[in-house]
């Protein structure tokens, strides 16, 4: 089956961000992006780049969270090859 991985990627996103109960304004503040870059994040069309998912993802983690590029880099896009 061929994956849509900008539309799985905006959907986990998506997800990460609704479980953080937070909206674009307090995201935009924590990842120091504006929110029109973090909409396309989500929504697509194309995959972000590194530095957004990373900026993204690390302002939904709780604080004290040790996120780290290579993790992203290299787990979100096997977990979206494993489903």
């Amino acid at each position: 089956a061929q994956h849509d991985l900008p539309a799985e990627l905006g959907d986990d996103l998506r997800a990460l961000r609704d479980s953080a109960a937070i909206g674009y304004d307090e995201l935009t503040a924590r990842a120091h992006y504006p929110s029109d870059i973090l909409k396309e994040a989500e929504n697509g069309p194309s995959l972000p780049g590194l530095p957004i998912l990373t900026a993204y993802v690390r302002a939904r983690a709780p604080r004290g969270t040790t996120l780290t590029a290579r993790s992203w880099q290299t787990e979100a896009p096997l977990r979206m090859l494993q489903n």
